[in-house]
């Protein structure tokens, strides 16, 4: 009965290491937010009644994947009346496009309007890392001309 008691009457206190980029350290269940891969450490320290103190220490790696490099080619510019147009130039390959005027891998002038136009290339690793890169299109508009008679000319 003696011995349970003493654990009853224990005290327990924890301790994170190393102490940057973790919410606490004396938290037994914090966030951390390493930015390269990290092994953190979990001291614990008991202390029954009879002043008799245990440790015990543990770890966790926990790894940071790097981003993904995406990169994206400069558009052409394009006339309003111009056909819709297949995107190209991200890379890795295999990631999306998205933007005004944009429907799957494909650019459309009249939906987007004229102006200058953001389209952002995506791309997401098999580790669920996800990065982009953005470039601008350009709509332009049609060219307007006037025929104007010239007094030269001859009327029959």
């Amino acid at each position: 009965m003696k011995i349970l008691n003493n654990l009853l009457n224990s005290t327990d206190s924890l301790y994170w290491s190393p102490n940057t980029n973790i919410s606490s350290t004396t938290n037994n269940n914090p966030t951390v937010f390493p930015t390269i891969t990290t092994k953190y450490y979990l001291h614990v320290l008991q202390t029954d009644s009879l002043g008799v103190i245990c440790n015990a220490l543990d770890s966790i790696i926990i790894t940071v994947n790097p981003l993904p490099n995406v990169t994206l080619n400069n558009f052409s510019s394009l006339c309003i009346d111009a056909g819709s147009v297949a995107l190209s130039g991200g890379s890795p390959t295999v990631g999306t496009y998205s933007g005004n005027g944009v429907s799957g891998n494909s650019f459309t002038p009249s939906t987007a309007g004229v102006g200058t136009h953001s389209i952002t290339y995506s791309f997401s690793d098999a580790n669920g890392c996800s990065s982009s890169a953005t470039k601008n299109i350009v709509v332009n508009p049609l060219p307007v001309g006037y025929m104007v008679p010239s007094p030269y000319s001859v009327i029959d």
